[in-house]
């Protein structure tokens, strides 16, 4: 197995992860934010409905900036991953650093 290759599949089984956490801890987070607001709250149904959608698009802000903040370290990962030497031929390192720059490239776009 390729040197990239073992980089990819890191950088992919890293990338499931993270995604799963922020869901999982996303929707855990704002199910127990709307049962404890509608439990305690005694409002009316538009009040409700208005923190409600407060509280989503908070969940969404914060879901964005762990998407970014996640980007960050991916890409500094990536980063050590370019500095480290190659214990085989400069050619490979070449094309294993050119490979690592389209996954860079992957990960700011995506």
């Amino acid at each position: 197995m390729k040197f990239s290759d073992l980089i990819k599949m890191k950088i992919k089984n890293q990338k499931k992860d993270t995604a799963k956490k922020v869901i999982l801890g996303t929707g855990i987070g704002a199910a127990i934010g709307m049962v404890i607001g509608v439990l305690f709250a005694p409002k009316s149904g538009k009040e409700t409905r208005e923190d409600i959608a407060k509280v989503t698009k908070e969940a969404a802000e914060n879901v964005k900036e762990t998407i970014n903040e996640t980007k960050e370290r991916i890409s500094e990962y990536v980063a050590a991953l370019k500095e480290e030497k190659c214990c085989c031929c400069e050619e490979e390192c070449e094309e294993n650093s050119e490979e690592v720059k389209a996954q860079e490239e992957n990960c700011k776009e995506g």
